[in-house]
């Protein structure tokens, strides 16, 4: 049995589940480099299609049941946003159609009906892939965020745990999970969202979309009790209801124009930092409450959903012992939802085993010896450049699945000197008020980091941690202001190479961490191809590059490395 799972909307792509397997799943961004690209996934779906060998697949399964394919919303901040969603502004009527279950069905119908072209649309676009006759199914936008993460560790049951910005109406949908079946329990309407409001504060501070993250690193640098006090009479969680609720914070333009006011006398860091501590108090609230009444201490706490790319919030949910088996989606927001629309309607158990799930780095340009020379690919040397602080790219073997460079589409360097992230912000052209994440092998973690949790829970960067005394000193470039830090905990099956290199590190300098971020330059997608990494590491100025069974150096470099 072969499913193809596709997702139209924001951050669009595809997944291809055979037998017990996930054989690819990948973004279009990738593929068209950019950032966050939306619509019908054409390149990634062309790529999938190379991989059947002229089989079909037995079913197509798309994510949005009743906004689909094509979103009708867009942004809700945005004042040239459609006719529709500046209608849905007036005063009054988003609170309606937003805020209650009645007006979102009443909005969703309506939007069902907008959107039939589009639905249509996507059915003739399958056709010009495949032959017709082929099973197409739609999946509910919160139920394919659930599925992502139920269905990829399903040998588990426990509580589902959705929570977005706003997907086909809703903010959060919360359900009891049975070895993957999904029984509904409750879910919050849009208007509500907790995730809209740490989006309007991330477009108030000067961010933009999908930038949510660069808050969460400024908020470690400010006082949360300044404005708190604010956020929380705005939007709270009630017990109650088991809902999240707006009380005057408004939607869309309006929100902003309200927090604008209201905020104007505070600094971005005291901003973002009441907004961060509020965002973990509310949803931390919910969770307990659902799990006090629907979670086994034995059972698992699965969360999926753009919220929790949220990693200290997600290190706060950990904290709370709820549960030591807590799975995070590794692609939590709206670029996994190919993946959990095709895992619901797949017959077979998938056995996940790594994310390495995208294209291969494809063949070298012919420019290449124009600029750079090949070497042998030895451990030793390039553990030794990184020794002496020479800054690295990697593009070995398939493309990682989700936000987080995990290896093999990353940029290594020491962590020893505390200088490099400025040096790093400087090459790449990112301003980051988090240090750089750090990678180490499961053998060394302890040395390093606190870890008080299931250490799998730590292979896909989904969380943070607080470091040890011995990460301080040794590795101080990966220390947040705050005493934590994101690791990757590599296990050597996972990544033999990249383990062996931190084996090789550590026996040269005695110390067992180094930095990993994504290969790419700020605002561009992470790179997928050797041209594109040869493109990013000229533009970085890096020192080399480690490909499958060559590393290249820039020929101006050649004489010291």
């Amino acid at each position: 049995m072969i499913t193809l799972g596709i997702s139209t909307g924001h951050d669009s792509g595809v997944t291809l589940l055979s037998k017990n397997e996930i054989i690819f799943a990948a973004n279009e961004e990738r593929f068209t480099r950019r950032k966050f690209q939306g619509g019908f996934p054409f390149h990634s779906l062309q790529f999938a299609k190379t991989l059947l060998n002229g089989e079909l697949p037995h079913q197509i399964v798309f994510e949005g049941k009743r906004q689909f394919p094509f979103r009708s919303l867009n942004n809700p901040i945005d004042p040239n946003s459609n006719k529709l969603n500046r209608l849905l502004q007036i005063p009054g009527l988003d609170r309606f159609f937003f805020s209650n279950q009645l007006g979102v069905e009443l909005a969703e119908s309506l939007f069902f009906l907008l959107t039939m072209p589009g639905r249509k649309r996507a059915s003739h676009l399958i056709g010009k892939f495949f032959d017709s006759g082929i099973t197409i199914n739609y999946v509910e936008h919160h139920v394919a965020h659930s599925a992502s993460c139920t269905l990829l560790y399903n040998k588990h049951s426990g509580l589902s745990y959705s929570l977005d910005a706003f997907g086909e109406g809703y903010c959060n949908h919360v359900y009891k999970s049975n070895n993957g079946k999904l029984t509904f329990i409750k879910k919050t309407p849009g208007y509500h969202s907790p995730g809209l409001f740490y989006y309007y504060i991330t477009r108030l501070l000067g961010f933009k979309i999908g930038q949510e993250g660069k808050v969460t690193g400024l908020a470690a640098h400010g006082n949360f009790g300044k404005t708190i006090g604010i956020f929380r009479s705005l939007i709270d969680y009630d017990k109650d209801t088991g809902m999240f609720r707006n009380y005057d914070l408004n939607y869309g333009i309006r929100a902003m124009e309200l927090l604008k006011n209201e905020l104007k006398c505070f600094p971005p860091e005291d901003i973002a930092a009441g907004a961060q501590k509020h965002l973990e108090d509310i949803v931390c609230k919910s969770i307990q409450n659902f799990s006090s009444k629907y979670l086994q201490p034995t059972e698992a706490l699965f969360l999926s959903g753009g919220v929790f790319a949220n990693v200290s919030l997600n290190r706060k949910i950990h904290e709370l012992g709820i549960s030591r088996d807590v799975f995070i989606t590794p692609n939590m927001g709206d670029g996994g939802l190919s993946l959990g629309a095709a895992l619901i309607h797949h017959p077979t158990r998938i056995e996940f085993a790594n994310l390495y799930l995208g294209t291969d780095s494809g063949d070298f340009p012919p420019s290449l010896e124009f600029n750079w020379k090949r070497k042998n690919l030895n451990l030793e040397t390039l553990a030794l450049l990184l020794s002496e602080g020479r800054v690295l790219g990697v593009c070995r073997g398939k493309m990682e699945f989700g936000p987080r460079a995990l290896g093999n589409r990353s940029i290594l360097s020491s962590a020893a000197n505390i200088g490099v992230n400025n040096i790093l912000n400087d090459k790449l052209k990112r301003t980051e008020f988090m240090p750089f994440a750090p990678i180490v092998r499961e053998e060394d973690a302890n040395e390093y980091f606190v870890i008080n949790q299931n250490v799998n829970r730590f292979e896909h960067m989904v969380t943070t941690c607080y470091v040890t005394n011995k990460c301080v000193s040794n590795a101080p470039a990966i220390v947040h202001i705050d005493g934590t830090a994101r690791p990757q905990i590599l296990k050597k099956e996972l990544n033999p190479f990249l383990w062996e290199l931190l084996r090789c590190y550590r026996e040269i300098t005695g110390i067992g961490v180094l930095i990993n971020t994504s290969f790419n330059i700020h605002e561009e997608p992470i790179v997928r191809t050797k041209q594109e990494a040869l493109k990013s590491a000229s533009e970085a100025n890096l020192d080399g590059v480690i490909f499958d069974d060559v590393f290249v150096t820039p020929k101006s470099l050649l004489d010291n490395t």
